[in-house]
C-alpha cells in the first residue's frame, strides 16, 4: 500500500512528461506545416508573379509589333 501511494505521483506525472512531448511534436508540425505552406504560397506567387510579367511582356510586345504595322 505504501508501495502504490509511492508510486502515484510518478503515474500522475507520467500524463504530464507525454503532454509535453507531444505538445512539443505538435508545435514542430505545427510550424512545420506554416513554414511549408508560407513555401508553398511563395512559389505559386512567384510563379503568378512571372506569368503576369511574361503576359505582360507579350502584351507590350504584341502592341508594338501591331502598332509599328
Amino acid at each position: 500500500m505504501y508501495w502504490i501511494c509511492e508510486s502515484m505521483p510518478v503515474v500522475e506525472s507520467l500524463p504530464i512528461v507525454a503532454q509535453k512531448r507531444f505538445s512539443r511534436i505538435e508545435m514542430f508540425r505545427s510550424l512545420m506545416m506554416t513554414v511549408s505552406s508560407m513555401m508553398i504560397n511563395q512559389n505559386l506567387y512567384s510563379y503568378s508573379f512571372s506569368l503576369h510579367r511574361n503576359r505582360f511582356i507579350a502584351w507590350i510586345w504584341t502592341i508594338h509589333y501591331f502598332g509599328s504595322g
